[in-house]
């Protein structure tokens, strides 16, 4: 080890351990005992703002090794994915439902940022009747929220399977009362009418909701009277983002079901939106009048029109909401109005 490096000034070595790629920090971390003891801190904070977790017993004996032997100040995000084929069920149950007790609790005493617990099932996991893997994430923040009621955090649930709602509720209002983002996941094993009756008695529980992502893995487009039901299911106004995927409605029902969330939506997204009664038009027009003002982002994708005896997609739906006049409201194009990419 060269003598200059290593009477570098600590500053100098945390900036180095910054722009260097993780592997090569690691390795000029461990070239010399003074450059760890002065780099240890600054390779923390660049490699541990999230810790990956999977709901099996190596993984979790895993994160826990790994917030035993690193500062963990600068921890933003724990995330819980659910790997395709896992379910959760008899005696590795309790183990598992225990080891992520003390991951989550760990995370939370040790982290000095804003904390998130993301929690994501497989999109090609099979059907979980059983709700295993979703019922003992629950349970594990139940927990904690009834040891440390006061603890600062926020959930995040990506792909949510509509089925699993049920389990969701019998955790209540403190569990989903921290949910922050929530994806609802419509497939080919839930029927909608079984699916609207979970849906319907957590949205209202959920209020500090300010994400909402419909994604829909289904054959069938999801009807105008389902989009309803849901987005009309007492959400908490405060609604910031909202994502729409493979959705028939005319704009009409579309303008209705945003209406309640005007002062506060920021982010608009739609994609494989077919709009019924050749309403695209109408709705940018809508889009112009009362929401340019306070959107940030408006993101298309995909867009379909029903003209009766046939669908037909719109090939630039940018331009037409140009032509529709966004400019003029000063609706900023090159910022906020985007084309998702194929």
């Amino acid at each position: 080890m060269s003598h200059t490096l290593v009477t570098l000034a600590p500053e100098v070595i945390c900036h180095i351990i910054k722009e260097l790629p993780i592997k090569d920090s690691r390795i000029f971390l461990e070239s010399c005992k003074k450059l760890y003891n002065n780099g240890i801190y600054a390779f923390d904070q660049k490699c541990f703002r999230a810790i990956p977790v999977r709901l099996t017993k190596e993984s979790l004996d895993q994160a826990k090794q790994i917030l035993k032997d690193h500062s963990i100040h600068f921890l933003q995000e724990i995330f819980i994915r659910f790997r395709t084929g896992l379910d959760v069920l008899g005696p590795e149950r309790l183990y598992i439902e225990n080891a992520l007790i003390s991951v989550l609790t760990q995370g939370l005493q040790s982290s000095t940022q804003p904390l998130t617990i993301r929690i994501c099932d497989h999109a090609e996991r099979f059907n979980d009747p059983s709700g295993g893997c979703m019922k003992t994430v629950a349970q594990a923040i139940s927990v904690i929220l009834l040891v440390e009621p006061t603890r600062s955090f926020k959930v995040q649930i990506h792909n949510l399977r509509l089925g699993n709602c049920k389990w969701l509720l019998h955790y209540g209002r403190p569990f989903l009362g921290r949910v922050q983002s929530l994806e609802l996941r419509f497939d080919h094993y839930t029927t909608e009418s079984r699916a609207l009756k979970g849906i319907k008695k957590i949205l209202p529980l959920t209020s500090n909701l300010e994400e909402l992502s419909f994604s829909n893995n289904a054959e069938a487009y999801l009807s105008p009277e389902t989009f309803q039901q849901i987005i009309k299911k007492s959400i908490p106004k405060k609604l910031k983002r909202v994502n729409i995927t493979r959705v028939s409605i005319p704009a009409a029902e579309l303008r209705e079901a945003l209406f309640p969330f005007h002062d506060y939506l920021r982010e608009l997204k739609l994609e494989d939106v077919v709009f019924q009664d050749e309403s695209f038009g109408e709705f940018v027009d809508y889009v112009i009048n009362h929401l340019a003002v306070t959107l940030d982002s408006f993101s298309v994708k995909d867009i379909y029109e029903d003209r009766g005896d046939d669908v037909f997609k719109i090939y630039d739906p940018i331009k037409e909401c140009r032509e529709m006049g966004m400019e003029v409201w000063g609706f900023d194009i090159m910022k906020g109005l985007t084309c998702l990419p194929a």
